[in-house]
């Protein structure tokens, strides 16, 4: 939101309102964010709710999900033909070089109907930040867990 009120301060195109969903306890627009739509949005998290709708920052560090609730397999349930078995690598880069920036993450994750499996985490730290190296990493990882979808942050 404080970039997005940067950008557009000086528009004559857009005007930008700085205001909450929910102030003191209230909905603010009831008639577009019915209770049902506010607790469809709520269900993508706290942070996703309060950064969006609360307009409260993410603290850096602040985690999304606990570790605790993340738990590695080295298992994945077979596909039926009901629930087909999809893997997904989540790539968030930081190509920085700086040894004190933040790491880049690459996860694998198996989907089967409503269950998420962790199956391989990689950190690149320092130098192996190169972009060439994330690169081939990644499509390692691809060709090893005949990934169907990358998402990159």
């Amino acid at each position: 939101m404080p970039r997005f009120r940067k950008k557009y301060r000086d528009s004559k195109r857009r005007d930008v309102f700085h205001q909450p969903l929910i102030e003191d306890g209230v909905n603010i627009r009831p008639s577009v964010f019915t209770d049902d739509v506010v607790a469809t949005i709520k269900d993508d998290g706290d942070i996703s709710f309060n950064q969006n709708y609360l307009l409260i920052p993410y603290k850096g560090g602040q985690s999304i999900i606990s570790r605790s609730q993340i738990q590695m397999t080295d298992k994945v349930p077979d596909s039926t033909d009901e629930m087909k078995v999809q893997y997904v690598i989540g790539v968030d880069p930081a190509f920085s070089l700086k040894t004190n920036s933040d790491s880049v993450g690459i996860v694998v994750s198996a989907h089967r109907g409503e269950d998420l499996y962790i199956v391989h985490v990689v950190e690149l730290e320092g130098q192996q930040k190169d972009e060439e190296n994330i690169k081939e990493t990644v499509r390692n990882l691809y060709n090893r867990y005949s990934v169907s979808i990358v998402n990159v942050e």
